[in-house]
């Protein structure tokens, strides 16, 4: 066993009191909750023996915009900004397999682009999740691919078809995923997770959508019957996707323990979710009740939060809360993956920047808020990495730690969700010993761009001294250890 060492962090400086930061949106701390210690430092300690969820990884959706990403030339700097710079580990393609609807194309030659430059930006391969939003129009109901709320039918129109007896056609719709998964392997292309139904508990309004319920009733096809149709249509199929699932719309109303009746459960690998829930970004601890829920409905399957963005954030709003909605993903509810919606959005130039990580006008690019958010959890994870026990002193720093398979590696990321600046220690991380050290830190300054900070790389550790972590900023620290531990 390595022993117990105390690091302390580099001092920077502390962002002076000129800068503006909406505060308005932020409930007001519980200070029966918050305790300060008398010496006036929050205190973080790391307990490396205990362990929690194994990560997936993080992401995004090139669901869209698949063309314009692949538009760029492939010497083209938003590559390695997208891939190796954001520290990707998922990328999630929507299935575009068997198309019907007019000016919706099956063509997936920019999906197979984006893959082999990721692939050369990261050094490998990324992972792949494939998600359906809808089958064919031949396999729905309305015989169209998108929905239309004007319909007064809408959720049995955007729904499976019935066959001349009057039976869902599980069996055709299990035979397209296998076609699909044939179609998309031509094309170099070999998801590693399938999701049957993109928000299988969402019917939208003008675009691609198919409605379940958890198990079948007169009008409305079951998920856990066609998920069992696709896990027996794929048995055959090597390699076949891990299949992951419902992928609904939110987690309002206990929606996960609801689909995830007894014959789902055993055929998912993962549970998977959005966060679509109101504005419930804006206060990001609003989530927390219904994530413990999801915790427990989940349970042992590993937890995938497959879809969210800042919706209405108006490209002023948004970055910093979030790294808090991730955070309290990975710390509270114990996600294993976390995927952002866009990787990219496109738009023209007189079109406020939404719904993405990097966005697109043109042939320029800009990274987002949501974008830096991303990398200070992406950008040193991998794959494999667990999460262990992270202590603080003061409820207003939030920190999680991850630690590489070989201990080789300890990556923390601590935010400061409170108003005030604060000094902050790491004291201890029990059985990781480290010789080497990187700090990185984004400051969001909302309405204040001028005073905004970037990923700005703060160096390594230095002895007695700590970090300035100003209100709403986000660091990563990460620790290299000098001999891994042989496991």
């Amino acid at each position: 066993m390595n022993d117990i060492k105390p690091f302390v962090w580099g001092t920077v400086a502390v962002l002076t009191a000129s800068c503006s930061l909406d505060m308005s949106r932020y409930p007001t701390p519980d200070a029966s909750v918050t305790t300060v210690p008398s010496d006036g430092i929050v205190h973080l300690s790391i307990d490396t023996n205990t362990k929690y969820q194994t990560l997936e990884g993080f992401g995004a959706a090139v669901a869209w915009y698949a063309e314009n990403l692949a538009g760029f030339p492939s010497d083209s700097p938003i590559n390695n900004l997208a891939f190796r710079d954001l520290g990707l580990d998922i990328l999630r393609f929507r299935n575009r397999y068997g198309r019907q609807d007019p000016n919706n194309s099956s063509d997936i030659t920019a999906e197979a682009q984006i893959l082999q430059r990721a692939t050369v930006s990261l050094g490998h391969a990324p992972k792949v999740l494939l998600s359906s939003w809808s089958p064919p129009g031949s396999l729905k109901a309305s015989g169209l691919e998108n929905c239309r709320n004007s319909d007064p039918n809408n959720k049995t129109n955007c729904t499976l078809a019935k066959d001349a007896s009057g039976a869902f056609v599980y069996d055709q719709f299990a035979a397209y995923f296998v076609s699909a998964l044939s179609y998309y392997a031509n094309a170099g292309i070999k998801p590693d997770y399938l999701s049957i139904q993109n928000e299988s508990n969402f019917v939208p309004n003008g675009w691609e959508g198919c409605y379940f319920l958890p198990s079948e009733s007169a009008d409305f096809p079951g998920y856990d019957k066609a998920l069992s149709a696709v896990q027996a249509a794929l048995a055959p199929v090597s390699p076949s996707p891990k299949i992951i699932g419902p992928e609904s719309y939110s987690l309002s109303n206990n929606v996960l323990d609801t689909f995830l009746v007894p014959s789902t459960r055993s055929a998912l690998y993962g549970s998977a979710h959005h966060l679509y829930q109101s504005n419930y970004w804006r206060n990001p601890d609003s989530y927390l009740p219904s994530m413990t829920d999801a915790a427990n409905a989940a349970t042992p399957l590993p937890l995938f939060e497959t879809e969210f963005d800042t919706a209405g954030d108006g490209n002023i709003t948004g970055g910093f809360e979030t790294a808090w909605v991730m955070h309290n993903s990975l710390a509270v509810e114990g996600v294993s993956a976390f995927l952002y919606w866009g990787l990219v959005w496109s738009g023209g130039p007189s079109q406020t920047p939404s719904g993405s990580l990097i966005w697109l006008s043109g042939n320029q690019f800009s990274p987002r808020d949501q974008y830096y958010s991303m990398r200070h959890f992406a950008r040193f994870t991998d794959p494999g990495y667990v999460r262990v026990d992270t202590q603080s002193s003061n409820s207003d720093i939030r920190a999680s730690a991850y630690l590489a398979p070989d201990t080789s590696q300890l990556t923390i990321v601590i935010l400061n969700v409170g108003f005030s600046n604060a000094q902050v220690i790491l004291d201890a991380t029990n059985n990781f010993a480290a010789s080497a050290s990187e700090v990185y830190r984004t400051i969001f300054r909302t309405g204040d761009a001028g005073t905004s900070e970037y990923w700005t790389s703060l160096g390594g550790l230095s002895s007695n001294q700590s970090l300035t972590l100003p209100s709403h900023s986000v660091a990563t620290l990460v620790l290299h250890s000098e001999t891994p531990d042989a496991q």
